[in-house]
């Protein structure tokens, strides 16, 4: 799996200029591939890393691979609809992959959306595909969608209602990380969906015949 810290040479072989003019603010005029993989490079942490849990984090919620198969068994046991889970996590990878990025000089005074990060690329690296996995391994995320979203008390009771609850989760989870910056997003986005369940129950439940 390819790795946000691997890092093309530019033709001249000046990437380490290169990389200290974005550090800087001065690409905020590049194509936002190379925008989008000095953002990787500056703050993201190599997808490896997520995988594995060597990054900084609250205890269970860093190791993705641990995540998904505590969360398959749940899945399998009949605790835990996969309906919830993919809508979910499509839902969080779709917003990624469309959400504008805000990018500015280095005074901010000129700021500007790059908009659908997700399918940019950088001298042949898949820049915009390992963003969009940045966000969807990071432990928060998927401790949100096969765990906190799936409680059998908060969520929806109907499969349709917890497509709609897993559709939601996941776009707010991507917004609330991206522009409001507050810390463990996706739990914030769970329980903003919660307060919703009833409603969701309300309009997906099935009527009888005649009522």
């Amino acid at each position: 799996m390819a790795s946000s810290r691997e890092s093309p040479q530019t033709d001249d072989g000046s990437d380490v200029q290169h990389h200290e003019r974005a550090r800087q603010g001065a690409d905020a005029a590049s194509p936002a591939g190379a925008v989008l993989f000095h953002l990787l490079w500056d703050r993201l942490p190599a997808l490896n890393d997520l995988i594995v849990g060597a990054v900084p984090g609250g205890v269970g919620a860093t190791c993705s691979i641990a995540i998904v198969i505590g969360g398959l068994f749940l899945v399998y046991h009949g605790y835990l609809r996969w309906q919830l889970v993919v809508t979910f996590l499509l839902a969080a990878g779709l917003t990624a992959m469309i959400a504008p990025l805000r990018i500015g000089g280095a005074d901010w005074s000129e700021p500007a959306w790059r908009w659908l990060p997700g399918i940019q690329f950088y001298r042949g690296m898949p820049v915009g595909p390992i963003y969009v996995g940045c966000h969807l391994l990071s432990g928060e995320l998927l401790m949100a969608a096969f765990f906190f979203a799936g409680d059998m008390v908060s969520r929806p009771i109907t499969v349709r209602g917890q497509v709609l609850f897993g559709l939601g989760c996941g776009v707010l989870s991507v917004l609330i990380r991206l522009y409001l910056f507050v810390p463990g997003a996706p739990f914030v986005a769970v329980l903003l969906m919660n307060s919703l369940t009833p409603v969701l129950d309300r309009i997906t439940q099935p009527r009888a015949f005649g009522r």
